[in-house]
């Protein structure tokens, strides 16, 4: 989504708190090299180099912060032993917890995120994966699923995502996940996941107080 005039204002704020992070993990500054941002200089220009210790090029046609790749080979001064131990156990539970997709599911997930807010039907999808669709809807029936009921997975995911911007209007995450009506959107969140949009909303921010 376009920022316009805000650009400088959101990646003054994403950078300095990647480098917080980064010095909250390393107990030192990021090794910076250069930055390139696409937006004209501030008037304020020479903060951006004392800050992020490097040259600062404005009015780039890209964006990139290169610093030494060295950096991703130390250990962190702060590890602890005990809790990546027990962080790496739970992530191993959730892996195992989850459903192992076919390849059919991953073709159905390929094409429906690589149509921005758009989601064919079952004919159309099958055409695009090369089968009819009545061999589509038999391959799935064979893993107990339906094709609405794998769209569905896909759409309230990215819903899923898309509210977790809090800024982000409920009409925009609607068309985004292929509804031109925002309250059908609102029906349709409430009945995969139990919540309406806002308060999903605010239980994630209850989280994260």
């Amino acid at each position: 989504m376009p920022l316009g005039d805000l650009l400088p204002m959101a990646t003054e704020f994403w950078l300095t708190s990647i480098q917080k992070l980064a010095y909250w993990i390393l107990e030192d500054n990021l090794p910076s090299k250069s930055l390139h941002l696409p937006y004209p200089a501030p008037e304020y220009w020479q903060r951006y180099e004392e800050v992020f210790g490097c040259p600062v090029t404005f009015s780039s046609d890209i964006m990139e912060w290169r610093f030494e790749a060295s950096i991703l080979a130390e250990s962190c001064p702060n590890a602890n032993p005990i809790t990546a131990s027990i962080t790496a156990d739970l992530c191993d539970q959730l892996m195992a917890s989850l459903p192992t997709d076919s390849k059919l599911v991953e073709q159905i997930r390929k094409v429906c995120l690589s149509q921005r807010g758009k989601f064919p039907s079952a004919e159309d999808l099958a055409q695009q994966v090369g089968m009819s669709t009545r061999t589509l809807h038999r391959q799935l029936a064979t893993e107990n699923r339906s094709y609405q009921a794998v769209v569905d997975e896909i759409r309230c995911t990215l819903a899923k995502q898309f509210l977790d911007q809090p800024d982000l209007p409920v009409e925009e995450v609607a068309a985004q996940v292929g509804f031109s009506e925002a309250a059908n959107f609102r029906k349709a969140f409430k009945r995969w996941t139990g919540l309406t949009p806002s308060e999903y909303r605010q239980n994630k921010s209850q989280v994260y107080a």
